[in-house]
């Protein structure tokens, strides 16, 4: 498999504190508890935290019953009554050409993690998803980066009338339509 990276400063050049965090910035770093890489520290100072744990199982438990929720996803509801248990959580909040795909592929990670830590801290690790769609923060989801043909890096974005509203609530407007035909043009 061929993996091909693009540098998170072409990514994100606007977004000076997530590239001072990865550049180990000491002002960036100093607002976060332990650095990314001290699993272990963090994992101690988690444990170390006084959680109610009983008491979420048995709000959580009924609530997902209800919902007709797997054996997997019980087990982990189960899993956060174990005093070592630590959680793994990531999300994605509904974006332009985010699509099923790339949710997809985020679980996959998060679960993927989930069992890498757990078997590396010998406890529980629960896997936790969320899918951010009240967000109003239209700015970070009317846009694409992508390459095209030529491996340049191109934008792709579109205006939306409703900033302000919940990202749930952004229609199918023909501005969206020429979008996503431009950004799938690109597709090989």
């Amino acid at each position: 498999m061929i993996v091909e990276r693009i540098d998170a400063r072409v990514l994100h050049a606007d977004n000076r504190f997530f590239l001072d965090y990865l550049g180990g910035e000491a002002a960036a770093r100093g607002l976060f508890e332990h650095a990314p890489d001290a699993v272990d520290a963090a994992a101690a100072s988690r444990r170390a935290a006084d959680i109610p744990r009983a008491d979420l199982v048995d709000l959580l438990r009924p609530y997902n019953e209800r919902l007709d929720a797997s054996d997997a996803a019980l087990a982990h509801i189960d899993a956060l009554a174990h005093p070592d248990a630590l959680c793994v959580i990531g999300g994605q909040q509904a974006g332009f050409l985010g699509g099923p795909l790339f949710v997809a592929h985020k679980i996959r990670s998060i679960l993927a993690v989930a069992a890498r830590l757990a078997a590396r801290l010998g406890a529980p690790v629960v896997p936790i998803f969320w899918l951010a769609t009240e967000d109003h923060d239209f700015t970070e989801i009317n846009r694409i980066r992508t390459l095209d043909a030529a491996g340049d890096l191109r934008t792709i974005s579109f205006a939306w009338d409703g900033r302000g509203r919940p990202i749930e609530r952004l229609p199918i407007t023909s501005e969206i339509r020429v979008a996503a035909d431009e950004a799938l043009a690109l597709l090989p």
